[in-house]
């Protein structure tokens, strides 16, 4: 089953903000929304395997403690806002109406970004819990790919899992319209929820969808059981390298010969 026909009635309205910055307050790095960041809501399972792949390659940064692993999350955080784990099932119109007054408030009480309301521009999450859940993802994407020898790394890697990500679909709510033709909504509490539902979804497909590119190293999402690449360019970019190198293997054999 493709992830859009398991997302085909899943209403989730996010709010993302137009630029994000990693900020510290007493002691702790948040990830926010910078002062000057404007509001954008979006239907964020509106492409479900993109949402997937981009929090699997911010995950690979992290994993490898990557020299621009802060640039990869806040790409994320700006592509679709932050995940939203922790906060009370309020409707986006609640939360999101009257923020401006909320910003200056909490600006003035030094009060933790995780305490404001989920689409404030003053809401933040503490960037180590943000960072882990992506962590999470790559590291279950890791072990299903079977690059996860050791059985040491693999039962470190587990219980990592299962701290980050298997506590569960939390939130997911469901509303059954009135009328002839009755449609069953699903309604998630945030951001996560949709994310773990859709990684959920791709990593038991038994077409296997999430691959690792041939050349480039990044995660995709292809359906196609003969897909290698990521993208055209890095297919050329493989087929171009692959010849030089055979054509210096060849010059080399033709000179120890002579």
């Amino acid at each position: 089953m493709e992830l859009k026909e398991l997302f085909l009635n899943l209403n989730a309205q996010w709010v993302r903000w137009s630029d994000y910055e990693i900020a510290e307050v007493s002691d702790v790095q948040y990830i926010r929304p910078v002062k000057v960041a404007e509001p954008i809501p979006y239907n964020c399972a509106e492409k479900p395997e993109d949402l997937v792949v981009n929090a699997l390659n911010a995950g690979m940064k992290i994993w490898h403690a990557a020299p621009d692993l802060d640039r990869a999350c806040l790409d994320f955080a700006r592509r679709y806002g932050l995940l939203g784990f922790g906060t009370s099932n309020t409707t986006a119109q609640n939360l999101f109406f009257g923020a401006g007054a909320q910003d200056e408030r909490a600006e003035s009480a030094g009060t933790s970004p995780y305490y404001n309301g989920v689409f404030s521009r003053s809401y933040g999450e503490p960037f180590d819990r943000f960072k882990a859940k992506f962590t999470a993802i790559y590291a279950h994407f890791l072990a299903a790919q079977g690059h996860i020898s050791s059985p040491a790394e693999q039962e470190k890697l587990r219980k990592a899992w299962e701290r980050d990500f298997s506590d569960g679909i939390d939130g997911l709510t469901y509303q059954l319209t009135f009328g002839e033709k009755p449609e069953l909504l699903w309604k998630p509490r945030n951001l996560l929820t949709v994310l773990r539902l859709a990684y959920s979804g791709a990593a038991t497909d038994p077409a296997a969808p999430l691959k690792l590119c041939k050349f480039c190293g990044n995660a995709y999402y292809s359906t196609n059981p003969r897909s290698e690449f990521c993208s055209a360019t890095c297919r050329n970019h493989f087929n171009v390298n692959t010849f030089r190198r055979r054509k210096k293997d060849a010059e080399t054999g033709s000179e120890c010969n002579d």
